[in-house]
């Protein structure tokens, strides 16, 4: 029996929301553990004066490579139940497609990795190049994200 308004959840808990909502939760979990063991095993590297994706080259980068592809497949997840729960309102469904593109950053980020050490001056590695665009795309769309999903949220008295 579901809430028969207008609110968040019209058809009722369900595997189909469940899931990526389960992967909304643990995904967090999942890339503070996978960065934190990443930046254990790489000597010399300093969690608050580099990049994360720092850690996506060299030795051990396949931990935070493959972080980088399950956590955006989790998002990714996450997003398309937000999505499907959040039925009304432009700009809820904008936001949940905007935390999908920040899931698809990630699993893109997997894929062209920075350079060693992040130069931001040229030569840049068309890697890089890339890298650096995923990332300003990515990180927009999540800061941007809760913003867009409250809207509707705000409106539920569910």
């Amino acid at each position: 029996m579901g809430y028969q308004g207008e609110g968040l959840y019209h058809a009722g808990p369900s595997k189909i929301v469940a899931i990526p909502a389960l992967s909304g939760i643990m995904t967090p979990f999942l890339m503070v553990s996978l960065w934190a063991i990443a930046s254990l095993l790489r000597p010399g590297y300093d969690q608050l004066t580099q990049y994360g994706s720092e850690l996506g080259t060299g030795d051990n980068s396949v931990i935070m490579n493959a972080s980088f592809l399950i956590t955006g497949i989790l998002i990714v997840s996450f997003s398309l139940g937000l999505l499907t729960s959040i039925r009304t309102g432009f700009w809820s469904r904008a936001g949940s497609i905007f935390v999908g593109l920040f899931g698809t950053g990630e699993i893109a980020t997997a894929a062209f990795p920075c350079d060693p050490g992040r130069p931001l001056t040229n030569p840049q590695s068309l890697s890089q190049q890339v890298h650096n665009g995923i990332a300003a795309v990515a990180f927009t769309a999540i800061a941007v994200a809760p913003l867009l999903v409250s809207v509707r949220l705000k409106r539920d008295k569910s």
